[in-house]
């Protein structure tokens, strides 16, 4: 009975032979012993129904309720049972709530029948807190059933992605095979065998990359970035996929007050690089892809707001679809867009990332019309940063007054405010006569310009054009940068042979500009060293405890032009690299996960021993553990670069320059 008390708001005792009622608690009293003979006594019938009738019981539910506490059905219920309850509903404070009623027999001495303990209490917040947990488990039930689903359907769909390019890469080694005499045709099919072998990378790096997000082992490598080198990067490779195709691609840049940053590069440009293939791949023949690079007004003090609009005119997606696009295994097929290849992670990492970073990512689009994603991040301006418009850079270089000619008069309106600050006065030229033109009068009012940025595509007089003209018009031989979105080895000789010493690419950023800058007003006119000469000459030590890898890495660099000696671990690569006389070996390419000594353990080991280029020697990871935090490891391990398998000769030979002139610049210092 006390454990009703404390349970309920109102306790009765029901004598079922004499059909009477008697209140042990009144609700708000909370008696420590009932006293079990004391009050008077009510008519239990009588009593249930005015209760019942005058009462705020939902009228739906009064009838039910009646007819379970009746006394035919207490005594019915009780006889089989010791226990009987029941729920019905209340109306509130203008809310429905649930109550509940409790009857516990007990049996009294000389009484055929059982007396009856009668409780009521409210059990809302019980029944709600039940419903919400049914809801969780319904909630979780559905969304256990659709990523089973979603993966039976990705499976199928990897299936199907995974063969195409294994059936290609098969059906064309058969081919060589029938062809081997015929060395077009060889080169033809390794060409296609080279394709479907990166689609093949490619699937197979998203599946690990969404697998790591989902245990959630995904880090972030906070480092110095540079914006003027990552739109660099993406502007190379989606241009070249954009030309494949005739495309349009068009990357505008607003100004920047920082652009250097504290943010994991790699990770943005994965970001990046992710919506653009899209864009590029989403978007037909002839079709137009853009990415819009702007700062934003701060929002926390010490840290830059950038926004990257990546759009397309291309195929779009539908309304429905934009619900779920951020899902993992997700596509959306289309008569457009069926034969388009992919695994449906691409959209899911770049959202995981994009979280991981703190930031937002929307997606705007239409079928047939095309697709805008914006991309926000706060990325910590370092605390030593120096804006890239300091005045000091400038004058030490002579540079006061510049001209800007390109057709474009948004692009020169952004290059003058972009320089803004820097001390050096911005004169620009919407075509290259009036640029030639704006030249003269300012050498004959005696303030002529310390430099002209050209853009190449103009019309009527393009770069080249306006640089002959400006030869013969302008004795002196003012420095001339050419400013150009496309590639430069178009129209580098016939550049040179103007007086034309350097290029940039667009977008235009002003430490872009500053390395030009050095360059040219310094008159560093020295030809960079060609990459397929990289490693000509040098001795290269392969590490790699399998045996087809090191054969492969060999003939690769053996073709390159170096002399390649090799170890099977990192034990005996360290016993070769101390036996070794000093400048015996110029690098040395190590594999991470082999037997007896790892890579890092192998690298720790050459770092620290005593031979005299312990230091020095150039050590470049050549690993499958192709991740940020393998590369991090790498890194501090005291390797100097990481590079993934497969190897790609192109990679491979950006990457040695990159080392061997990050090693160089050290040395000078």
């Amino acid at each position: 009975v006390n454990a009703l008390s404390r349970d309920y708001f109102t306790v009765y005792k029901l004598d079922t032979q004499a059909a009477t009622l008697w209140p042990l608690k009144k609700a708000g009293s909370m008696p420590e012993e009932v006293d079990w003979c004391s009050g008077e006594a009510f008519p239990y019938t009588e009593t249930l129904q005015r209760y019942i009738k005058d009462s705020r019981i939902l009228e739906e539910d009064k009838e039910d309720l009646s007819k379970a506490l009746s006394l035919d059905r207490v005594r019915k219920v009780l006889s089989v049972h010791p226990e009987y309850s029941g729920i019905f509903r209340v109306q509130k404070d203008e809310k429905i709530q649930n109550f509940q009623f409790n009857c516990v027999a007990y049996q009294v001495e000389d009484h055929a029948d059982p007396h009856v303990l009668l409780a009521f209490r409210n059990i809302d917040e019980i029944v709600r807190k039940e419903q919400q947990q049914k809801a969780a488990l319904e909630a979780a039930l559905h969304m256990a059933q659709s990523a089973s689903e979603a993966k039976t359907a990705f499976l199928s769909s990897m299936s199907h992605n995974i063969r195409t390019p294994m059936n290609a890469i098969i059906g064309f080694l058969t081919l060589m095979r029938d062809e081997a005499d015929n060395p077009a045709m060889v080169t033809e099919y390794i060409q296609r065998i080279d394709a479907a072998s990166q689609h093949l990378l490619s699937l197979i790096n998203d599946i690990l990359d969404m697998s790591k997000i989902e245990h959630g082992s995904t880090t972030l490598n906070i480092a110095e970035i540079n914006l003027a080198e990552i739109i660099d990067e993406i502007n190379s490779i989606i241009r070249s996929q954009t030309k494949e195709k005739d495309q349009t691609f068009n990357i505008a840049v607003s100004h920047l007050n920082y652009e250097r940053l504290l943010g994991d590069k790699t990770r943005i440009n994965q970001i990046l690089l992710n919506l653009q293939s899209n864009a590029v791949k989403f978007t037909p023949e002839r079709g137009t892809v853009e990415l819009l690079v702007e700062e934003l007004p701060q929002a926390v003090n010490n840290y830059s707001r950038i926004r990257f609009t990546i759009q397309d005119n291309g195929y779009g997606m539908s309304k429905d679809y934009l619900k779920n696009i951020f899902e993992p295994f997700s596509r959306e097929e289309t008569d457009s867009t069926y034969s388009i290849l992919g695994t449906g992670l691409g959209m899911s990492i770049t959202k995981n990332l994009v979280d991981l970073m703190g930031g937002t990512i929307e997606v705007e689009s239409e079928l047939d019309k095309g697709t805008t994603f914006i991309v926000e991040l706060e990325l910590r301006i370092p605390d030593e940063s120096v804006r890239e418009s300091d005045t000091k850079f400038w004058s030490e270089h002579k540079l006061a007054r510049m001209i800007v000619a390109d057709d474009d008069e948004q692009i020169c309106r952004n290059i003058a405010k972009m320089m803004a600050g820097t001390g050096v006065a911005v004169d620009y030229a919407t075509d290259g006569e009036t640029a030639v033109q704006m030249m003269r009068s300012a050498r004959e009012a005696g303030q002529p310009y310390d430099l002209i940025l050209l853009d190449w595509q103009m019309p009527t007089l393009n770069g080249l054009e306006t640089t002959r003209l400006i030869r013969k018009n302008y004795s002196d031989k003012v420095p001339i940068i050419l400013l150009t979105a496309y590639d430069w080895d178009e129209i580098e000789a016939e550049a040179r042979e103007l007086g034309i010493v350097h290029f940039m690419p667009k977008p235009f950023f002003v430490s872009t500009f500053k390395s030009a800058v050095q360059r040219v007003m310094a008159k560093e006119e020295k030809e960079s060293r060609p990459q397929s000469d990289v490693v000509r000459g040098k001795h290269v030590l392969v590490v790699d405890d399998i045996a087809i890898n090191r054969m492969i890495l060999t003939k690769i660099l053996t073709t390159l032009g170096a002399q390649c000696d090799d170890a099977a671990n990192g034990q005996e690569a360290l016993e070769k690299f101390e036996a070794s006389q000093p400048g015996e070996y110029d690098m040395i390419f190590m594999d991470i996960q082999m037997p007896v000594m790892d890579g890092h353990e192998a690298t720790r080991a050459i770092r620290s021993s005593g031979h005299p280029m312990a230091g020095k020697i150039p050590v470049i990871a050549i690993t499958a553990n192709a991740f940020v935090d393998d590369v991090r490891e790498a890194l501090e391990a005291g390797m100097d670069a990481h590079l993934a398998k497969p190897v790609q000769v192109e990679t491979l030979k950006a990457t040695i320059q990159q080392v061997l002139d990050s090693r160089a610049a050290a040395e000078d210092q």
